[in-house]
């Protein structure tokens, strides 16, 4: 595929990533942003949990470029959000595509986000 061909409307990079209808931003008493959101435990897990008195929720405490990425969430494509970020931290475009995926990925992961791969 040649630099200037359009990318196909399934490409990752046109994945619009959203906060899980679940999650929840707060600031902490310190001013950092923290993501919550409820573990979804089934059968033997779930009482396992209860009887270890396991928390019910995932919380992650985001650093600055995460908490940026998170308030920026706003319906853009991974692919702009990445651009964004290269020019707010003074990163390469493809430093902030690898930091961004692997960001996403990992809260995708703990069910904090989810991507819409319908993205125009």
């Amino acid at each position: 595929m040649s630099r200037t061909a359009q990318r196909p409307a399934s490409s990752p990079e046109r994945a619009v990533p959203r906060l899980a209808p679940d999650a929840v931003a707060s600031r902490g008493p310190d001013g950092a942003l923290r993501l919550s959101a409820p573990l979804h435990r089934r059968g033997l897990h779930r009482w396992l949990a209860r009887v270890a008195r396991s928390p019910e929720r995932i919380t992650v405490e985001l650093d600055a470029l995460g908490a940026w990425t998170v308030e920026h969430l706003d319906g853009r494509s991974l692919e702009s959000l990445a651009d964004d970020l290269a020019r707010q931290f003074k990163l390469s475009t493809r430093e902030a595509r690898v930091a961004l995926g692997q960001f996403v990925q990992s809260l995708v992961a703990r069910r904090l986000v989810r991507l819409d791969m319908d993205a125009a």
